[in-house]
């Protein structure tokens, strides 16, 4: 945790980048390139040539654990915000990220790691006696596994969120506009600046053209008309822009596919399941759940629309994973994740232990003290006057010599 004393100028720091970081215009970077790994041009190499594509918080760093599961990262590691391209420093604890990774020689390097947010914007509610908080239409929950930051490491609680703070919100979606936070990060303080970074995922609902605008998520939000061409109701999109005196400003429209693997990818994944009269759905995708699934934590009885799952399988096609293991019960932030600890072998690992994050460190100025020479005077000393003695010679008489 953060020295108290350098709160402020960590605070400050961060929201100059963190405002640069948020204006979100890059959301075409991973489309535009073919091939590989969902897309990124990167060869996956591994078992049959197959990818590994997990879904989830990030639990740990040192390379990152995410649903358990460790990710080396190398210097070829690219790293993706919301589409923007940025540093590994970008990534914290409790981000939700899709990694895209292969394995290799029994390790499992990642090749891609993209943060998604669910949505940026400034709060407009909030109720610490419910743990939840309103942000652009969306009702963001919050639980005592929440991790809730200031730009850098700043921990702060649900009673320091005020209306007016821009927060960026890492979650798992619950539908209609509901979210389970994992991550809250205020990246701007006080009443709300004149323009602030937006960005919100859900469902068309309704599109206006004669004033320029659309329902997405239970908020209207103001656009142009090249924005909506193309656009119908009842798609899930991504919207980014800005939010300007107090109104909601879209600049782009993106489909909310989370570009999810490639067909013979394994997945590992969490998020809540949703039943439709097409079956088993969650983050997107369609479940099959076939009687060689194996459960823990329950059963297929215990299925139901809400349910919290980490889930492993394969994509059989497009938009389709066929489930081989269903965990139920699970807490994310946590789950699978080992403890590190040092006996005579060196290294091991136990059962999962605190997620501790790696604080930011801001290094004071440090002048280098004056130091003042004391001035010593040399002592005089006085020398004693010493008299030479007077030498009294004795007269000495020559005896005579007799004849």
């Amino acid at each position: 945790m953060m020295d108290n004393k350098y709160a402020l100028a960590v605070a400050a720091r961060a929201l100059v980048a963190g405002l640069g970081i948020l204006m979100l215009s890059a959301f075409g970077s991973g489309r535009d390139t073919p091939g590989g790994i969902g897309g990124t041009g990167i060869d996956p190499g591994g078992i049959g040539g197959t990818g590994i594509t997990a879904l989830g918080p990030i639990q740990r760093f040192g390379s990152i654990y995410v649903n358990g599961r460790e990710y080396l990262l190398t210097p070829e590691t690219r790293y993706l915000v919301d589409g923007a391209k940025r540093p590994a420093s970008a990534l914290h604890l409790g981000d939700l990220v899709v990694v895209q990774a292969a394995a290799s020689h029994g390790k499992t390097i990642a090749a891609l790691v993209r943060v998604q947010h669910a949505v940026i914007g400034p709060i407009s509610q909030t109720d610490v006696d419910a743990g939840r908080i309103t942000v652009l239409g969306q009702t963001i929950h919050l639980n005592s596994d929440t991790l809730i930051r200031a730009s850098g490491s700043l921990t702060l609680s649900l009673a320091d969120l005020r209306v007016g703070n821009v927060v960026a919100v890492s979650a798992l979606s619950q539908g209609h506009a509901q979210w389970q936070a994992l991550r809250v990060t205020r990246i701007a303080t006080g009443a709300a600046p004149s323009r602030v970074p937006l960005l919100m995922r859900g469902r068309i609902e309704r599109i206006d053209p004669a004033k320029d605008r659309l329902r997405l998520g239970h908020i209207w939000l103001n656009t142009n008309e090249r924005t909506l061409r193309g656009v119908t109701v009842g798609q899930e999109m991504i919207a980014t822009g800005s939010y300007q005196d107090g109104h909601p400003d879209v600049h782009s429209l993106h489909p909310a596919h989370l570009g999810l693997g490639s067909v013979g990818d394994r997945m590992y994944l969490v998020g809540y399941l949703r039943h439709t009269s097409q079956g088993w759905r969650s983050n997107g995708f369609f479940l099959h759940i076939g009687v060689d699934t194996r459960f823990v934590g329950g059963s297929a009885k215990s299925l139901h629309t809400g349910t919290l799952a980490v889930m492993e399988g394969r994509v059989e096609q497009p938009g389709n994973i066929r489930l081989y293991r269903i965990v139920l019960g699970a807490i994310p932030m946590h789950y699978g994740i080992p403890q590190l600890t040092h006996g005579a072998e060196g290294a091991g690992y136990r059962a999962a232990g605190p997620v501790i994050e790696r604080p930011e460190v801001v290094r004071p100025e440090m002048q280098r003290p004056e130091i003042m020479r004391p001035q010593i005077q040399r002592p005089q000393i006085m020398r004693p006057e010493i008299q030479r003695p007077q030498i009294t010679r004795p007269q000495i008489q020559q005896p005579q010599m007799m004849p």
